[in-house]
């Protein structure tokens, strides 16, 4: 799905229909952004290959569906986010099965690397921190964090992985 996301938005950008926000600093940035597949390839965790998989459903669903179920707690939010997804891929048993694993993993790994990096105050967040805004001791490029990081990657690739080959083997029953 996100290599033909990726080729609709490249043939868009090569088109000329290109959306650039000009910044103070002199640089460009591309604002029609559907996919960022060096994130999906070589995730830092579960949540960025969920976010970067598809950027304009997960910033629907974060808006329409996450933030409003935040009244029940995260928890509850998460679960409803990663159902309403769900359904909009169809009634797929094994397709359903593998996106809600992706949210309870993900929510996990998020949940543990936020305990983590507060433990240890070094930046190994699921989600990278602003430059500008790392307060934590263990900056991203020091030893420790890099270790934490590249040991929740492969984490990553491994959930991937094996959700992949569930997902293989249940589509040769149906």
């Amino acid at each position: 799905h996100y290599f033909v996301c990726f080729t609709s938005e490249a043939t868009s950008l090569a088109a000329g229909h290109a959306d650039l926000v000009h910044h103070s600093d002199e640089t460009f940035q591309w604002q029609n952004e559907i996919v960022n597949p060096l994130k999906i390839e070589f995730p830092r965790s579960l949540v960025e290959v969920v976010v970067y998989w598809n950027i304009p459903m997960h910033k629907m669903l974060k808006k329409y569906v996450y933030q409003p179920s935040l009244e029940g707690g995260r928890w509850f939010a998460v679960f409803m986010t990663y159902f309403v997804s769900a359904l909009l891929h169809g009634l797929n048993f094994s397709l359903s099965a593998v996106i809600l694993s992706i949210g309870i993993y993900a929510y996990i790994e998020h949940v543990l690397r936020k305990k983590l990096s507060r433990t240890l105050n070094a930046c190994i967040k699921s989600r990278r921190c602003q430059e500008h805004e790392c307060s934590h001791f263990y900056k991203e490029n020091s030893f420790i964090a890099i270790s934490i990081n590249l040991l929740f990657s492969m984490v990553a690739y491994f959930h991937l992985a094996y959700l992949g080959a569930l997902f293989g083997v249940a589509n040769e029953f149906e």
